[in-house]
């Protein structure tokens, strides 16, 4: 497996699972001085909306002039000034030193901020039920700067959101849900010959194919190109890339070996391929699209496959081994990975029954969030597999393409926020926790993983157990939806 960084956005923790519990338990970060120091201080809430709280905050001249002062003292003692020594400059010469007055105005009004936003926050009625980092400044720094005067009072206004009040079109406990089984008998002994043929490439002579097209089962070198209605879709530029016919579709592009098959070497070919509409296709923007791709094909190869016997099996895995052996062990290997991919469906089934039937308003911080963590998760997919490289994922984190993403994904973003709501309440209510011991086991293994991704210095080790937490407070609710509620299981349709 290709292991790379990580992409996070600045001040992200690391994304979680599609069903993650995203927004239990939050609260504001009440950060300086506490609002009993600050007494005087002049707090107004009022309710925009069902999320959203504004808050005007009245910071006396008091604590203006003291903040000015205070600022001045720090860069006096900081600057030396022309004919003055340090911390004895006159303040028109050190507010000349440092550009004027506009410039200390803004530096005094960031630090009075600061100090006075947790205090003012803490006086607010809603604040223990506001959300973590949904906080921001009504009114623009120019506009702030404008009116200030360290000699009277500052008025300022703070947008946050708060927690929603959610309810339940119908009791979360008589929810049901529809889903078709994804294999059957004859698929998973298909899958099991279609790995067997894999294992059998390992170590096998390839020669050069020379007076046929390409068949599946064929390694091909060849330059690639994608794009869409004219746009090219970023990273899909291949040069002298080598694929095997036989998992094309699955390691690098769906729908490539069938554009590849018949091509002979030297041979060019433009066409089009629709991307899969499924939700393990990622990325998601893709979904359903249609792409004009241009393939150049420079070599073919075939395999010189060795005949499977008892005496290749024994040398592949080991004495003693058989032909039956190896295809028993395939085989429950294969039972294992379908029915994880069932569990999979039947809990993203369980995500979309929980959001359907929830009656709330979703605040635009927690849309933000949920954005966030599944651009990043996309990219970070995307670099595991080999499809795009870091940079290349680095140069598509930017903001304007995390705020297209967002944009279009909306609509599917705050049914996943509404899951996530969801889950918290059925945990909360129904009492499921996980055990510290189970919490530290999975944060080990994890912080283990993402050694591997970045440098130590980088890591964020209470963000890494906040999302381990998570993810082991979904993982039971999940449990116990699907052990008291209705799974339907529709037969394997082939």
């Amino acid at each position: 497996m290709r292991v790379s960084k990580a992409i996070f956005f600045h001040g992200q923790k690391p994304p979680t699972s599609r069903q993650s519990l995203r927004c239990r338990g939050r609260s504001l970060t009440i950060m300086n001085a506490s609002a009993s120091k600050t007494p005087e201080l002049g707090v107004k809430e009022e309710k925009v909306s069902e999320a959203t709280i504004k808050l005007e905050v009245t910071v006396p001249a008091r604590m203006c002039q003291a903040a000015y002062r205070s600022t001045l003292k720090e860069w006096n003692d900081k600057i030396a000034c022309t004919g003055f020594r340090k911390g004895k400059a006159p303040d028109n010469v050190l507010i000349e030193q440092l550009g004027g007055k506009k410039r200390v105005y803004a530096t005094v009004l960031a630090n009075l901020i600061e100090n006075v936003m947790g205090p003012a926050l803490e006086k607010a009625p809603s604040s223990m039920s506001a959300i973590s980092d949904s906080e921001k400044i009504f009114e623009s720094g120019e506009e702030l700067e404008a009116r200030f005067n360290p000699t009277e009072d500052l008025t300022f206004s703070v947008l946050f959101d708060v927690m929603p009040e959610l309810t339940w079109k119908k009791p979360y406990k008589d929810l049901s849900i529809t889903v078709t089984e994804v294999t059957n008998d004859e698929r998973n002994a298909a899958i099991v010959e279609k790995k067997l043929r894999q294992l059998s490439k390992e170590g096998a002579d390839m020669s050069v194919v020379s007076g046929r097209g390409v068949k599946t089962g064929d390694v091909v070198i060849i330059d690639f190109d994608a794009s869409i209605n004219g746009e090219p879709i970023p990273g899909a530029m291949r040069q002298g890339m080598q694929l095997d016919t036989d998992t094309a579709d699955e390691d690098f592009l769906p729908g490539v070996a069938g554009a590849v098959e018949g091509m002979q070497a030297g041979e060019e070919k433009e066409t089009q391929v629709t991307f899969p509409t499924s939700e393990d296709f990622s990325p998601a923007a893709l979904r359903g699209e249609v792409a004009d791709i241009k393939v150049k094909l420079s070599e073919v190869f075939e395999y010189d496959l060795p005949e499977l016997t008892d005496e290749w099996a024994a040398a592949k895995m080991g004495p003693g081994s058989t032909l039956k052996e190896v295809k028993q062990r395939l085989m429950e290997n294969t039972i294992a990975e379908e029915e994880d991919r069932l569990e999979q469906i039947i809990a993203d089934a369980f995500t979309d029954a929980v959001a359907s039937n929830l009656d709330v308003n979703v605040p635009n911080s927690l849309i933000q969030e949920a954005g966030q963590n599944e651009y990043s998760r996309e990219l970070n997919s995307l670099i595991t597999k080999g499809t795009i490289s870091y940079e290349q994922a680095q140069q598509l984190a930017s903001p304007q393409m995390l705020e297209q993403y967002i944009k279009n994904k909306r609509d599917d973003l705050e049914q996943l926020q509404k899951a996530a709501l969801g889950f918290a309440d059925i945990l909360e209510k129904e009492n499921l926790t996980p055990t510290e011991d189970q919490i530290n086991e999975e944060f080990e293994k994890a912080m283990e993983a993402i050694r591997q991704m970045q440098r130590s210095d980088e890591l964020n080790e209470q963000g890494v157990r906040d999302q381990v937490t998570q993810s082991l407070e979904t993982q039971l609710v999940m449990d116990w939806l699907s052990t008291n509620c209705e799974v339907n299981k529709l037969p394997f349709e082939g």
